[in-house]
């Protein structure tokens, strides 16, 4: 049956990012998919950004500025097809619109209400986006929804006009947990509009099994769980202790939702340990490609008995040199209710590629999230509550950091974890038994 599928199934992928080979829901999307042949998925994204993909190349983009910037002359058809590239470093997507979509990135109420109206223009009816589905030719519609009702109705009607079947994948809730601050007319539109397309829909997929079981309850309707995929073949360099060694950590990630203050929580975790351990040498670093504001980051710098280095975004092969030098790898969400509300039900990208890595990864958070109950409950990595007070998370710090058998042991437990649950022909075989 695998082979079949992958031999007549054309699958137009909707969603608001691109393919990526480092940015999170689009790494999510090239490691599932790339079991097909490269002219068997197409991506039709709604970001000013360009694709990266190791495969494929059939890409159409729509984006907030280019409705923008055609509105004065009337023309409704929007997007162009893009070609993907490989990027060595973040690339600045918006040029000199930058400023401004940074400033209205940060009024989520506003961002909301101009993104329902500049997409009511039937953006699905577009001659050159018609003329590029034609040439695709789709047998099935794979959407990555987020916060915004367009996205979920243009793939109900691409889907309805077409005659193919309609897939839903949801790696963030909006729906049930979400504390977004968005006039009401605007969350009604999205919650019907969801309701709409999963009553639709042939199959549904999330993220993890804690917002699966939520969601078959409340939609009374199947949910299976669709993990990011990671390469077990990678090659990995064992970690090497003796005494006296540096000891590393590494986040590697977003620092959005407050992550950002997270880390600099768990930061003074580590200030602590360093601290009643004054002989060794003890460091972090952070990559990431979103910058960490100022604040921050000088508290960073200042906290004691503690380097902390901040790098910039890093391509994959990079991260991949970078993790095989470290001794424990980071995990960190927000106990701020609104963030929390939005990672509540989630998993994180990057736990998977951690847990491949063989490096012993901490987690730190509320206990109640579901990235957290998962590292916790399968002893796959450290959880430390950031609800807990730091002397209680420097103890549980400490007994990893001093026993070599018991970080053997959790990376152990970790690496069989994502062999039986992340690996591509595991998760690939869930996706293909759907379509």
């Amino acid at each position: 049956m695998r082979n079949s599928i992958l031999s007549t199934a054309k699958v137009l992928i909707i969603s608001h990012n691109s393919l990526s080979l480092t940015a999170n829901n689009g790494k999510t999307l090239e490691s599932i998919f790339d079991c097909f042949p490269s002219e068997s998925i197409a991506q039709l994204f709604f970001q000013t950004e360009v694709p990266s993909s190791n495969k494929f190349k059939n890409f159409f983009r729509i984006s907030d500025l280019d409705i923008v910037r055609k509105l004065p002359s009337l023309k409704f058809d929007f997007g162009d097809k893009i070609e993907s590239e490989y990027h060595s470093k973040q690339p600045n997507v918006y040029g000199d619109s930058s400023w401004i979509v940074n400033k209205i990135k940060k009024l989520t109420k506003l961002k909301s209400v101009v993104r329902t109206l500049l997409y009511s223009f039937n953006i699905e009816k577009g001659n050159k986006l018609n003329s590029w589905l034609d040439e695709f030719n789709p047998t099935a519609v794979f959407v990555l929804g987020g916060e915004s009702a367009f996205l979920f109705r243009i793939a109900l009607r691409i889907s309805q006009k077409r005659a193919i079947p309609l897939h839903l994948f949801f790696t963030d809730d909006y729906i049930f947990n979400s504390k977004s601050s968005c006039f009401n007319v605007v969350r009604i539109n999205y919650l019907n509009t969801i309701y709409s397309c999963v009553k639709y829909s042939k199959s549904c997929f999330c993220i993890s099994d804690k917002m699966s079981q939520l969601y078959k309850e409340k939609f009374l309707k199947d949910f299976n769980t669709l993990n990011n995929a990671v390469d077990l073949n990678k090659e990995v360099v064992e970690r090497i202790n003796y005494p006296g060694k540096p000891i590393r950590f590494v986040y590697a990630g977003g620092l959005t939702l407050g992550r950002d203050l997270a880390l600099l929580n768990f930061c003074q975790v580590i200030s602590l340990f360093s601290l009643h351990n004054k002989g060794l040498d003890v460091g972090v670093d952070i990559y990431s490609a979103n910058e960490i504001p100022s604040k921050i980051r000088n508290s960073l710098n200042e906290i004691n008995n503690l380097k902390v280095s901040m790098h910039g975004f890093k391509p994959a092969l990079e991260m991949d040199f970078i993790y095989n030098n470290a001794d424990f790898l980071l995990h960190v969400e927000s106990s701020e209710p609104v963030n929390k509300s939005k990672t509540y039900l989630s998993i994180s990208t990057k736990i998977s590629e951690c847990l491949v890595s063989k490096r012993c990864l901490i987690a730190f958070g509320p206990s109640d999230l579901a990235s957290m109950e998962l590292i916790k409950d399968n002893e796959i990595g450290v959880q430390l509550d950031s609800e807990l007070p730091i002397y209680e998370n420097e103890k549980v710090l400490s007994s990893i950091i001093f026993c070599d058998k018991k970080y053997k042991q959790v990376v152990d437990f970790g690496y069989d974890y994502a062999t039986r649950n992340f690996s591509k022909k595991s998760v690939q075989d869930t996706l293909l038994n759907q379509l």
